[in-house]
C-alpha cells in the first residue's frame, strides 16, 4: 500500500471505523457493572468526529422518522421551558444527549451489514445481562430480586422491572437464527433466548414474561417458518421449570391480581387536564405524583402503592401529563412512521432487508406493548433503546428505498 493510499485509507475509512466502534462501545455499557462517563466521553468525541471528517450525507428529511425525531426532540424542549421543577427535567432528561448522538451517527455511518453487526451486540448484551442476572441469583444470600438487582450493580438496571430489556431484544435473537441456520451464531442466539426466559421467571418478571411469548409468537409469525414453532414452547418449559427451581415464587406472585397501576394512570390523567398544552414539564410526574394521587377519587377495593413512583408505569400517559398535547402528538407521529416503514420492508424481495425489518417491527410492537404499563423515558437504557431502533429503521428505510420517493417506497 503507497503511502498516497495509506493516506486514504485513513481520510475514507478510518473515521468512520472508529464512530461505529463509539456506538457499539455505550450500547455494550448497557450491560456492563460501569458507570457510562468512558463510553459517554468516547461517544461524544465520535459525534466530533462525523461532524468533521465523515463526507457520507445519509441524513435527511426525506426520512419521515428523522423529521418525527426532530418534532418529537422539540415538544420535549419546549415543555421544558414550562417545567415546575426545571432542575429535574435537566438531569433526568439528560439521557437524550446519548440517545439522539447515537440516532445521528447510527444514520451517518451505518449500512445493512453494520446493522446485522448491530443485531449481533444485542445478543451479545442480551447475554451478558442475563447471564450476569443468573449468577447473581444463583450465589446471593438473599431470595429478593430487588436485592439481585443491586448486587449485579450495573446503573443502568435499578429495578427487577427493568429486565423487561431483554424481551425487546429477543426478535433480534431469532432473526440472527433465523438468517444463520446451523452456524454457531444460530445456537448462541437460541441459548441466549433461553437464558433471558429463565432470568425473567427467576425475576418475577409478570410483564416481561407475557411480553416474551407475544414478541416470540408474532415474530414467529412473521417469519412464516414452520421450524420456529417449537421455540414458544420451549419457552413455556423453561418458565415451569424454573420456577419449579424457585418454588413456584413466580406463580405465588401471580396470586396478587389486585395491585394496580391505575392510582399512577390516574394521576397522570389529572396532571394532563390541569396542564394540558405543554404539560407539568418532562420527567416531573415523581415530582407531583403524591399530590396528584391523594386529590384523586379512587374506588376503595383499589390498592393503592404508598412506594414513591418515579413514573407513570404508561409512557404514553406520562408523556401526556409532562408534555401536554404537542408530546404525545409528536410521539405518535414518531411511532406512526417506525411502524410504516418496518412494515414497507417487511414486504421486501430482499432477504436480508426483510429478516432486519420483522425484528425491528416486533422489537417496537413489543415496546409499544410495554410502554402500557411499565416502560418511562426517565430509564436510561429505555431513551438509548427507543432511538437505536428509530435509526436502525431509518436507516434500513433509506438504504432499501434508495432514490425512489418515499411514497413509492411504501407501495411497493
Amino acid at each position: 500500500m503507497t503511502e498516497c493510499q495509506k493516506m486514504n485509507f485513513l481520510r475514507d475509512h478510518l473515521p468512520s471505523r472508529v464512530i461505529k466502534a463509539g456506538v457499539f462501545l455505550y450500547l455494550f455499557s448497557l450491560s456492563l457493572p460501569l458507570y457510562s462517563t468512558v463510553p459517554l466521553f468516547f461517544l461524544s468525541l465520535c459525534g466530533i468526529l462525523s461532524a468533521l471528517l465523515t463526507s457520507s450525507a445519509q441524513m435527511s428529511l426525506r426520512s419521515p422518522i428523522i423529521a418525527s425525531v426532530l418534532l418529537f426532540i422539540a415538544s420535549v424542549v419546549l415543555s421544558a421551558f414550562v417545567s415546575i421543577n426545571a432542575d429535574r427535567t435537566l438531569l433526568l432528561s439528560l439521557s437524550f444527549f446519548p440517545g439522539l448522538l447515537i440516532f445521528f451517527l447510527i444514520i451517518e455511518n451505518f449500512n445493512i451489514q453494520i446493522i446485522w453487526k448491530s443485531y449481533t451486540a444485542f445478543c451479545v448484551i442480551s447475554f451478558a445481562i442475563s447471564f450476569q442476572a443468573l449468577w447473581t441469583a444463583v450465589i446471593s444470600e438473599s431470595t429478593d430480586p430487588s436485592v439481585w438487582i443491586r448486587e449485579m450493580r450495573i446503573p443502568c438496571l435499578l429495578v427487577p422491572n427493568d429486565l423487561v430489556i431483554l424481551t425487546l431484544f429477543i426478535p433480534f435473537l431469532i432473526s440472527i437464527a433465523l438468517r444463520n441456520l446451523h452456524h454457531a451464531a444460530s445456537g448462541f442466539a437460541l441459548l441466549t433466548i433461553g437464558l433471558n426466559i429463565c432470568v425473567l421467571t427467576i425475576f418475577q418478571s409478570r410483564g416481561g414474561l407475557i411480553l416474551s411469548i407475544i414478541a416470540i409468537v408474532l415474530t414467529c409469525c412473521l417469519f412464516k417458518s414452520r421450524r420456529l414453532l417449537a421455540i414458544p414452547f420451549l419457552c413455556l418449559l423453561i418458565v415451569l421449570l424454573s420456577d419449579y427451581l424457585w418454588g413456584f415464587a413466580l406463580f405465588g406472585k401471580l396470586k396478587n391480581v389486585w395491585y394496580s397501576r391505575a392510582p399512577a394512570w390516574a394521576a397522570a390523567w389529572e396532571m394532563f387536564t390541569d396542564s394540558p398544552w405543554l404539560g407539568t414539564g418532562p420527567r416531573s410526574f415523581g415530582h407531583l405524583y403524591f399530590s396528584y394521587q391523594q386529590k384523586t377519587a379512587l374506588p376503595a377495593w383499589l390498592i393503592v402503592d404508598k412506594r414513591i413512583m418515579p413514573w407513570a408505569h404508561n409512557l404514553y400517559l406520562e408523556t401526556l401529563a409532562e408534555q401536554g398535547v404537542p408530546g404525545i402528538l409528536s410521539f405518535g407521529i414518531l411511532i406512526k412512521f417506525m411502524i410504516s416503514d418496518s412494515v414497507a420492508m417487511i414486504r421486501s424481495r430482499n432477504r436480508d432487508i426483510r429478516f432486519i425489518a420483522v425484528g425491528l417491527f416486533s422489537s417496537l410492537v413489543t415496546f409499544l406493548m410495554a410502554g402500557m404499563f411499565e416502560l418511562s423515558f426517565i430509564r436510561h437504557w429505555v431513551v438509548i433503546v427507543f432511538f437505536t431502533m428509530a435509526a436502525l429503521i431509518a436507516t434500513a428505510g433509506l438504504k432499501t428505498h434508495g432514490q425512489q420517493s418515499w411514497q413509492d417506497f411504501h407501495k411497493n
